[in-house]
Parts: C-alpha cells; structure tokens; sequence
C-alpha cells in the first residue's frame, strides 16, 4: 500500500484522496481522542464524503478517512455509541424485507442464501451446537434446523448491537437469547456476518465469543471489502460503507489482523456471495428501488407500485451479477467471509 492511496496490485486501480494527510484534532474525540482504533495514528487521508443515503436517519455529514499508518478505513467524526444505535433501524433493514416479496423473489432470495448455508456446512463442528449472531433468520437458520442441526441466536447488545428478537423471522419471539447467557466452551461453530462492522470496537466482542468455542471451534466472520471494485468504484454510494452504521471498514489484512490479535487462526477467506453481492451492487445504484431500503424507511406502497420497484430492483441485480462474478474471479468482491480457528492460549 502506498502512502497516498490504496493500491490494488491486481489491477492497478487506486481509491483518490480528497485530501493530503490531515492532522487530527488534539482536543477530546468519542474514542481514544480521536486516534485510529487500530494503531493509535493520529493523522489520516481524506477519501470521500456522505450522509445516510440509505435510510435517511440523519442529515449529519461523515468522512471517510484512511489511518496514514495502518491504513484502516473509516468513519470521521467517529459515532459513538448513541449515535450508532441512533441511526440504526429497530430491525436489520437488509434482512427484513421479505414479507414483502412476491413468491417468486422470495424463491430467488432463498435460493441466492443456499451458498452461506453450503459454506457454513463446510465449517461446522457436527458434534456440537451452532451460534448465529448474524440475523439471517429468513432462511438460513430455519434451513440449518432442517438438516438436524442445533442452533442458536443471541444478540451482543454490550457491544453496540442489537436486533430486537421480535423482529426476527424463522424463530418465536423469546428464541434470541443475550449472548453473556451461554456458557463457555458451548459452541463448536460461532456465525457473524455483517457484525463486526457495526461495532466502534470490536474486539472485546471477539474475545468475550472466542472463550464460547470449544477447543478447535470455528468462527465464521463476515463484513464488506472496504478494497473492493465497488468500493474503489462508487465510493460513499457504495452500501457496503453504509454511511454513518459502519464506523470502521475493513480490507482483508484488516480483517485477518484484528481476529488473529483475537486469539484466532485464520483458515481460509471467500469473496463471493451470490446472496450479497448482485443485490448490494444493485442497492448501491438505486436505493429506492432495493425492498429492504424501502421497508427500513418505512415506506408504505400501493401493491402494483411494490411489485414494479421489486422487479426493476431484480432485473438490475441480474444485471450487475456478469460484474460482480468478474470482482471475484478477480479477488476484489464486496466482502469477505473469513474461517478462522480458536487458537491455543489467550489472545
């Protein structure tokens, strides 16, 4: 990585600053008096600028800053935790747009997901109880259950997030148990995507989950590529930045150093989710027409007009997926799912 930019060897391409480096102020910030999270730094890039295009929850304008030093991506001024349960939904507007689909996309929908199911098959421990954090419970728990597994939800809420179990679907209201409930060593495969990028600090959230695992467990973590073509391409448009509910985001050395300093070992990491990756690119272009944009607005639509936008939304998913397999087949998609191991000893 260059000084000035973020280089993508592969290909060449680089995410242009606004900006030289820019010397952050000395007086008191929401965290660490505004040094980097990662590093301490205290002097970043400037890279784009944006409010919430997404859900409209606030007028408040944030930069997007690259640390000088480590070069980790993300949001200035840095929310607190007010703020981030502020901008938030009362539930995962990404996750909850199904009851409002036709038959047939929600068929396509069930069917785009089966690849995190295959992917979380592959990672499990079969002798012991699966814990999703993720919210996927449109299918994906459900499914899982189908195939003879045990598996439970939980909310991390001590950590900055929260999805009020009513909310969610393919479970009963009191299904979602507090994640301080379960007792350590309970979990031989632990799920979270698109979790860790919602947390100001996540490391404590790592730990506290790593002593869940049994010896050997797995953990499952999933947040968007903050390296990515649609990142570089679309920059603060792009949703996988969700301006201002992902205060930090994450390249994939990002990723591998925050759950290695986490007492993980890192197996293995994929970049394609056909559930994600047309949809979110889709998304990003034209919010208004994406069903679970609209649904977390709260927008109440007339059934002919519903269905116009959710089909105009779909044709531009199958349009974007020649573009987003390209990203992958090239290592840039939109996110990263890495497998990592519970290591030996303490973090």
């Amino acid at each position: 990585m260059s000084g000035d930019s973020i280089a993508l060897d592969p290909i060449g391409v680089e995410f242009q600053k606004l900006s030289g480096p820019t010397q952050m102020p000395n007086e008191p910030a929401p965290m660490q008096g505004g040094e980097c999270p990662f590093c301490s730094g205290t002097s970043h890039w400037d890279l784009a600028q944006g409010s919430d295009r997404f859900l409209g929850k606030t007028a408040e304008r944030f930069t997007l800053v690259e640390c000088c030093q480590c070069g980790l991506v993300r949001l200035d001024p840095f929310p607190t935790d007010a703020q981030l349960k502020a901008f938030s939904p009362e539930s995962r507007w990404w996750e909850s747009a199904q009851p409002r689909q036709s038959r047939l996309l929600a068929a396509i929908d069930r069917a785009a997901r089966r690849s995190q199911v295959r992917f979380i098959r592959g990672a499990l421990d079969q002798g012991r109880p699966l814990l999703d954090l993720s919210g996927g419970y449109v299918q994906r728990v459900p499914e899982l259950r189908n195939l003879g597994l045990e598996v439970e939800t939980a909310d991390i809420a001590n950590f900055g997030v929260t999805w009020p179990s009513h909310e969610r679907r393919g479970s009963s209201s009191d299904d979602a148990r507090h994640i301080t409930t379960f007792a350590r060593r309970s979990f031989g495969t632990i799920v979270a995507m698109h979790v860790v990028e919602h947390l100001r600090d996540p490391g404590p959230a790592l730990k506290m989950l790593r002593g869940l695992l049994a010896d050997d467990g797995n953990m499952l973590v999933q947040v968007p590529d903050a390296s990515s073509w649609e990142a570089l391409l679309l920059a603060e448009r792009w949703n996988g930045f969700d301006i201002p509910r992902h205060p930090v985001c994450y390249r994939e050395k990002d990723l591998v150093a925050l759950v290695q300093k986490c007492g993980y070992e890192v197996r293995q990491c994929k970049r394609f989710w056909l559930a994600d990756g047309p949809a979110g690119l889709a998304t990003s272009l034209v919010p208004g027409l994406a069903p679970a944009v609209r649904h977390g607005r709260g927008e109440t639509e007339a059934k002919h007009v519903r269905m116009f936008k959710d089909l105009a939304h779909w044709a531009m998913v199958l349009g974007a997926l020649p573009f987003t397999m390209l990203a992958a087949v090239a290592g840039l998609g939109p996110s990263i799912m890495i497998e990592a191991r519970k290591a030996d000893g303490e973090p």
